[in-house]
């Protein structure tokens, strides 16, 4: 254990350690007692650990004793630091740590600069990072790579990445440049783990690239089933491509609620066309006092949500609603259907549902390993 001048923490010496884990006992003359123990053997934890200590464990060190945290005052010491600050302060307020708001300032000749709310340097525990749709996403990466430059420890720091950009293109072709694997690269170089949500991928080709101890895909499946069901309506499940049918199965073997496949071929980069199998329609005739929902990772031009739901309608659909988990479509007007999503960006629509919980729930599960 470092401590005094040679610590990266200076400003926590063995006396303060020990002023901290000691308090005088006036019933003995001389004699310090220590708080609430009990007894292990182990390694000392980091000194920025050393705060806000109700319980404590027994340690030895050569000739010293020193009474060092246990779990639960090393959870009320911790960090979490986000760009978002309502998500930020609730996922902290799960986590019971204390919290750190990044912001990004603008002057009037265009100049950007970060700031967070803590005036000593501390490493963060948690990153929370929200991309915003209405910002550019090679900037916000910038900003992502100066946090984590300044604020994460790879031995400690988990980075919660709820969207993160380019995936849609990973692994690249042969002929193009892999953005996504020096983003990787330069993001684990940075932190312990890594927490994807709904990535537009498989994991297995994202745990190509990474060990898969190093990253988790968060399970959100719960906060879906809950927001549908508030909605109160007898549902049937759509997936409007290949790419979500198996989120779609998923879901309906979950909650019990049916689902429909769409069949599509992409003509185009922008342009799709779609069709229905003969299962689908016999289905879609026997449901038609059903509200129908097309559910699908990621909407950015909301072409392929619009022709499902205007496929939907030519068979008689009345009741049609989309859920996405994210919102890139940078504020792009949508007609004949109405689109909700979570809050994985920064700037979506109020209607949707919160991935909050099921992140602290992720994080607390790999603490209780």
């Amino acid at each position: 254990m470092q401590t005094g001048f040679d610590s990266p923490h200076p400003e926590c010496t063995f006396e303060k350690v020990l002023q901290r884990f000691f308090e005088e006992d006036p019933k003995r003359t001389g004699g310090f007692r220590p708080r609430r123990t009990r007894r292990m053997t182990g390694r000392l934890p980091s000194p920025r650990r050393c705060e806000n200590v109700d319980w404590c464990r027994e340690s030895r060190l050569d000739h010293l004793t020193l009474f060092i945290p246990t779990a639960e005052a090393s959870k009320s010491c911790m960090l979490v630091m986000s760009n978002a600050a309502t998500d930020g302060k609730r996922l902290a307020a799960k986590l019971k740590s204390a919290f750190c708001r990044i912001q990004e300032k603008v002057y009037p000749d265009g100049e950007k600069i970060l700031e967070a709310t803590i005036t000593s340097p501390k490493i963060a525990d948690v990153i929370l990072f929200k991309f915003n749709k209405l910002a550019t996403f090679d900037d916000q990466l910038f900003n992502l790579m100066s946090v984590l430059h300044r604020f994460a420890d790879r031995r400690i720091t988990r980075l919660v990445l709820p969207y993160l950009p380019y995936l849609r293109s990973y692994p690249c072709p042969k002929q193009g440049v892999d953005k996504l694997a020096v983003v990787f690269r330069a993001i684990m170089e940075r932190v312990k783990k890594l927490y994807l949500i709904s990535p537009h991928i498989d994991a297995g080709a994202i745990a190509a690239g990474l060990p898969s101890r190093r990253f988790t895909i968060v399970d959100i499946d719960r906060q879906v089933i809950s927001y549908l069901a508030s909605l109160r309506s007898a549902l049937i499940l759509v997936a409007p491509d290949d790419g979500s049918l198996r989120d779609v199965k998923r879901l309906s073997a979950k909650s019990g609620w049916d689902y429909i496949a769409i069949s599509k071929v992409r003509l185009t980069p922008v342009t799709v066309a779609m069709k229905l199998e003969i299962i689908a329609k016999k289905k879609i005739v026997a449901n038609l006092d059903k509200a129908f929902v097309i559910i699908d990772d990621i909407v950015s031009t909301g072409g392929t949500l619009a022709r499902a739901a205007a496929l939907l309608k030519s068979h008689g659909v009345k009741k049609i609603f989309c859920m996405v988990t994210h919102d890139t479509s940078r504020n792009r007007r949508r007609k004949n259907f109405d689109v909700r999503c979570s809050n994985s960006l920064l700037n979506v629509s109020a209607r949707g549902f919160d991935l909050t919980d099921s992140i602290g729930a992720a994080i607390v599960a790999d603490w209780a390993r």
